[in-house]
């Protein structure tokens, strides 16, 4: 069911080789910039779920490797160093791959405008004045009386 976790395969050397460090570091940035730096809705939210989700799976190797134990707050023990490091692989992959693409669509329709109908009218929250009496909509003086208009 899961690949083979011998020595010489990917997830072998996956789990000794600082992979894992690097796919913490990554998830996490993902994960950080995706659930921060985004609108909330429900769909939104779903997508934010995952990648975060993703992202904590990369936790338990990553801090292996880099020395760090969390005794006092969490401990995840690394009894079992195949399951951390498919923790690590799958959860890498799912952060970064449902991460960057929504990142990506999140920057494109802010940069097209299509976040608001209102983006780049700086008058839409104006009071209109009042034009005066007598004036004219290209701001002359109108004249009511008979003849040729004012050139």
């Amino acid at each position: 069911m899961f690949p083979e976790f011998s020595d010489g395969s990917f997830l072998y050397t996956w789990f000794h080789s600082w992979a894992g460090v690097n796919a913490m570091a990554v998830s996490l940035i993902v994960a950080v910039l995706a659930f921060g730096l985004t609108k909330w809705s429900p769909s939104r939210g779903v997508i934010k779920v995952i990648v975060t989700a993703g992202a904590i799976a990369t936790l338990p190797l990553g801090l292996d490797k880099m020395g760090v134990v969390l005794t006092p707050v969490v401990y995840i023990p690394m009894e079992n160093d195949q399951i951390a490091t498919y923790l690590s692989f799958f959860g890498s992959v799912v952060a970064v791959s449902v991460g960057v693409p929504y990142l990506f669509h999140q920057v494109s329709r802010a940069a097209s405008g299509k976040m608001t109908r209102y983006l780049g009218n700086p008058g839409m929250y104006s009071q209109p004045q009042p034009v005066p009496a007598g004036v004219g909509a290209a701001g002359r003086t109108m004249n009511f009386q008979a003849g040729p208009p004012d050139r």
